[in-house]
């Protein structure tokens, strides 16, 4: 985190991190932080055991190191909105951190006791303005029959620069 933190991002640029599994890190060239799905745990693994589900790629960085402006989760499954991962995180940082997501995701995450500045809930089709950064839910469809509320997002830094993302989506033209 200390090396994402220190990186200077161009003013025509963002700086973009994989984390492993469908979790990035984004960094604004004003130095905002924005947690797409944060994944760093094993927390699949270790509820379905022998199905495969082990994580493949060691954490980058220690969950409880994460600091973050805005955390964005695609939906409720265990791989982007993580229990472990979202718990490692400092009280004291989570409640500087705006939490944003489809109304399942934001749901669950109050549910599970986590307490963030701001909780904004993003539809399909929808934009907020978070601390400078448009976000936009964007048409995703589930991979599974659990619920349907898998969305994408498309996301507009400062500098006009736009990053989509399709969270868990099924072949769709």
């Amino acid at each position: 985190m200390d090396s994402i933190l220190r990186y200077s991002v161009p003013d025509d640029g963002v700086g973009i991190w994989w984390l492993g599994q469908a979790s990035y890190c984004f960094k604004s060239p004003k130095g905002k932080i924005v947690l797409l799905d944060p994944y760093l745990s094993d927390s699949c693994g270790k509820s379905h055991p022998g199905h495969g589900f082990n994580r493949l790629v060691p954490p980058p960085i220690e969950p409880k190191a994460l600091i973050a402006d805005i955390i964005l989760c695609s939906h409720d499954h265990l791989d982007h909105l993580d229990p472990e991962t979202l718990a490692s995180i400092p009280q004291k940082v989570l409640k500087k951190v705006t939490f944003a997501g489809p109304r399942n995701a934001c749901n669950h995450a109050k549910k599970l006791g986590f307490f963030f500045k701001k909780s904004v809930e993003i539809f399909l089709g929808e934009t907020a303005l978070i601390d400078g950064i448009k976000i936009t839910g964007t048409f995703a469809l589930p991979t599974d029959d659990s619920d349907l509320y898998h969305q994408g997002f498309v996301i507009e830094f400062e500098n006009g620069i736009k990053i989509y993302n399709t969270g868990d989506t099924g072949y769709c033209e």
